[in-house]
């Protein structure tokens, strides 16, 4: 929840509006565009977007007890879509196709490292029962 909140805020509680909607559907022209003109700034936006959703690829196959990468980064992208929809139709940010690209990316990399903290409990467990069980 805390984790929500704090997405949530980020992207859609801000005290700021834009005059206007925004709605970029070029792919990385933007991005580009930082990278060489301000690349601090870049490498800020693209590690915040891909960072934002790392833990929601990671926590969610615990909270929903299901390994399933396709319905992880299914529902990451569902929930990265949702954010830039309602950014678009509240004016409180850019709706990007790239930050549903990099949050889904993020979403799929948390997942990444839930598999990988997974098979290390299962080898510790494993370890520990063979080790008990040699007793």
């Amino acid at each position: 929840m805390v984790y929500l909140g704090g997405l949530f805020y980020l992207t859609l509680l801000r005290p700021y509006r834009f005059p206007e909607r925004q709605l970029n559907l070029e792919l990385f022209t933007n991005l580009l565009q930082i990278a060489h003109n301000a690349p601090g700034y870049f490498l800020w936006l693209l590690l915040g977007n891909i960072g934002w959703f790392v833990p929601f690829g990671f926590l969610l196959p615990i909270l929903l007890q299901k390994r399933s990468a396709l319905l992880t980064i299914s529902l990451g992208f569902a929930l990265s879509a949702s954010i830039e929809i309602t950014q678009y139709l509240t004016y409180r940010g850019v709706a990007e196709f790239d930050d549903l690209i990099l949050n889904t990316l993020g979403a799929g990399v948390g997942y990444g490292m839930y598999r990988l903290v997974a098979k290390l409990c299962d080898r510790t467990v494993a370890s520990r029962n063979a080790t008990e069980l040699a007793h």
